[in-house]
């Protein structure tokens, strides 16, 4: 069977560490974006284990835009009679800055022959 997961969003608040036993798992909630409604987002709810959590909690933060990786897996929260369903993260990788980062960039203007930067 094939279970693999790959998403692309922004992260709504930084990521929480939790050390349950010996592991460190990382606990996050990825807003993910909709093709087909604009200006709709799906919140997909990820954790990550050990190194890859800890990478996780250390280099990303909130309204930062990541590139997961990994797999679906259900747990019953708190003893509850239902299912859920959470991305369990292998892979994580950087996809650009912050919007308000992005939109400071100052944009250099190469009008003139003489200003070509080669």
């Amino acid at each position: 069977m094939l279970n693999n997961v790959q998403l692309q969003g922004r992260l709504t608040k930084d990521p929480t560490v939790t050390t349950p036993g010996n592991s460190t798992k990382v606990l996050f909630t990825l807003a993910v974006g909709d093709d087909y409604v604009k200006d709709k987002a799906h919140f997909v709810r990820c954790g990550a284990w050990n190194k890859t959590g800890e990478f996780i909690a250390k280099h990303f933060h909130k309204g930062d835009m990541m590139l997961i990786a990994g797999n679906l897996r259900s747990y019953k929260p708190n003893d509850a009679s239902y299912e859920q369903l959470e991305v369990n993260v292998t892979n994580v990788y950087f996809a650009g800055a912050k919007k308000a980062e992005a939109a400071e960039e100052p944009v250099e203007d190469f009008n003139q022959i003489g200003d070509l930067p080669f």
